[in-house]
């Protein structure tokens, strides 16, 4: 899975090398920096106030693929890349937003997971155990907002769910693209002949 690390204008235009401004980078010296704590925004600042109940995962989707379920929370500061399989596949095609418990409750969760595999997998409709973490999908607007979608962008009210993590997965991060575009398309730097 491809790790969709959260990154600002400064981290874009520090790995343009545009200067640093406190986004990591390439320094004077030519080391290259991780970005700072203050450059890099956790997952809650991207995330619905009120999230839709119905974006929470399935009990058969956590049984059938909870061994390779990508579970981030709002502190965390990464997600793995959204793609157009988001919302119907689970490996590779993004991330589960953990909403109960933390770090040691999903450690325990997936042990009790995999020894109720082990012991012939669920019986009837048993509750997976990782859905006492409350896993939820990304809505949408989450993942435009990942993206840098600006606040103004809406799909047409038409538009299903499915359709939209379709497009959205087949986007591109607009922070990055413009940052790129800025450098790309930037006056070369003149050098003076001595």
């Amino acid at each position: 899975m491809v790790p969709l690390e959260l990154v600002t204008a400064a981290d874009a235009a520090d790995a343009a090398g545009d200067g640093d401004a406190g986004g990591g980078g390439e320094a004077a010296d030519g080391v290259r920096r991780p970005p700072t704590e203050a450059a890099t925004a956790t997952l809650a600042a991207y995330l619905d106030s009120e999230p839709d109940a119905t974006l929470t995962v399935p009990d058969v989707v956590l049984w059938k693929g909870g061994e390779v379920c990508d579970v981030v929370t709002p502190q965390s500061r990464h997600s793995c890349c959204f793609t157009k399989a988001y919302g119907h596949h689970v490996e590779g095609a993004g991330s589960f937003l953990q909403q109960a418990g933390g770090a040691a409750d999903l450690v325990a969760a997936g042990a009790r997971y995999r020894a109720r595999l082990a012991a012939g997998g669920p019986v009837g409709d048993e509750q997976c155990p990782l859905g006492e973490l409350r896993l939820r999908y990304f809505s949408d607007r989450e993942v435009a907002r990942l993206l840098g979608f600006p606040p103004t962008f809406a799909f047409p009210a038409s538009t299903a769910r499915k359709q939209r993590y379709r497009m959205l997965g087949n986007s591109l991060s607009v922070t990055v693209v413009a940052e790129l575009l800025r450098y790309l398309c930037r006056e070369p730097a003149t050098t003076s002949k001595d």
